[in-house]
């Protein structure tokens, strides 16, 4: 339970910087046919590199996933890591 309240948080405090205008950056982690494809997302595996850091332009949060879009194209979250801000 503690879990998903903590992912929870994290969508909501994502969505909060998205609104102000803040850059959300993540890596992409890779991910399973059945990650890939779970709610109509786009396949980032045709698309993006594993390893390397996308900017991400909005965030759709669904019941069951969260999608993020990445240049147009959206991808299921779970396929991807949130660099932390740098504080300066």
């Amino acid at each position: 339970m503690g879990l998903d309240r903590e992912k929870r948080d994290s969508h909501t405090a994502t969505k909060q910087r998205l609104a102000k205008g803040k850059v959300v950056r993540v890596r992409y982690i890779g991910c399973s046919d059945a990650q890939a494809k779970w709610g109509g997302c786009d396949d980032p595996r045709e698309q993006l590199v594993a390893g390397e850091v996308y900017l991400v332009e909005d965030k759709d949060v669904h019941g069951w996933h969260t999608r993020y879009i990445i240049d147009g194209q959206g991808y299921n979250s779970v396929c991807f890591e949130e660099i932390p801000e740098v504080m300066p």
